[in-house]
């Protein structure tokens, strides 16, 4: 009685430990599976055929993953470039705004110092490539083939998460 099955809706309960889901779950929590184990596991007992990853596909999530990296490192520069002795005019920003130091770091709030290149040196030196910045919007290709340049220079940056915490993107404000 403490432990019910709705067929139809296809999710179980188990009253005794508050526990609820469907049948991905309930595999994982009774064999102690990650996701992509409990549905390994579930196709091979229907004899279905799970599809297999493209080259494609592949490469993507290789791209997305280095996408992510460069973007978690330029979050760190806005941090600590906020807190370092340049970002009296940001720290000052936030205050007016009623922002509390709390907040910043809640939210990973940054200031980007205004200079054309402080970034992409920065994520240079840490191995990060330049296509990996230009398709992460960091840096900007003039079309008259001259040098790349940072495209947040003097302002507070606000770095934009997806729903798993990490930065995929940034706003930023001009200070000036």
């Amino acid at each position: 009685p403490s432990f019910y099955v709705n067929d139809q809706k296809q999710f179980f309960k188990d009253f005794s430990s508050g526990k609820f889901g469907d049948v991905i779950t309930f595999i994982q929590e009774t064999e102690r599976l990650s996701f992509s184990e409990a549905v390994e596991k579930l196709a091979l007992e229907a004899g279905m055929q799970l599809p297999s990853d493209t080259p494609q596909a592949k490469a993507e999530r290789s791209r997305n993953g280095r996408l992510m990296d460069v973007c978690e490192a330029a979050a760190s520069f806005f941090e600590e470039h906020l807190r370092g002795p340049e970002g009296g005019p940001a720290r000052a920003y936030f205050e007016g705004r009623g922002l509390k130091p709390s907040s910043w770091s809640k939210y990973r709030l940054g200031y980007a110092p205004d200079d054309w290149r402080a970034l992409q040196t920065h994520l240079s030196k840490l191995g990060m490539k330049t296509a990996d910045m230009l398709d992460a919007g960091l840096i900007i290709q003039p079309d008259t083939g001259r040098d790349p340049y940072d495209r947040f220079r003097g302002r507070v940056i606000f770095p934009i998460e997806d729903t798993t915490g990490k930065v995929i993107a940034f706003g930023g404000r001009a200070l000036e």
